[in-house]
């Protein structure tokens, strides 16, 4: 990953700030301790909005160009694909479930088919 420094421009900026929001995405925070504040970009660089005691002057190139953006939306469709699978298994499982069921109704208690 190669670095960029500040200033940035305002597209930089604005690909900054959607990636610092992102939920796919673990944003850079205050490095300060005792503050996990979420850094801001701006055109000098990136502070923490909430002890305006760290400013960070880098970021890495995909996340000024937008490319995280491609790979966000590659994350929101493998997770669209994860769920879909999950509710087939539970159907199958569920499907599965009520036929055990009803094959267990077929037979009494020594395990011999009903008549």
């Amino acid at each position: 990953m190669t670095k960029i420094n500040s200033p940035f421009t305002d597209d930089q900026v604005k690909s900054i700030n959607g990636f610092q929001i992102s939920k796919h995405w673990h944003p850079f925070t205050c490095g300060k301790e005792g503050c996990q504040g979420i850094l801001i970009a701006q055109h000098e660089g990136l502070f923490c909005p909430d002890c305006h005691g760290w400013f960070q002057r880098w970021v890495h190139d995909f996340m000024a160009d937008g490319e995280w953006k491609r790979l966000d939306d590659l994350s929101e469709a493998a997770e669209k694909s994860i769920d879909e699978f999950k509710k087939v298994l539970h159907k199958q499982y569920d499907e599965s479930e009520k036929s055990f069921i009803e094959f267990e109704k077929g037979y009494d208690e020594n395990n011999t088919k009903a008549l």
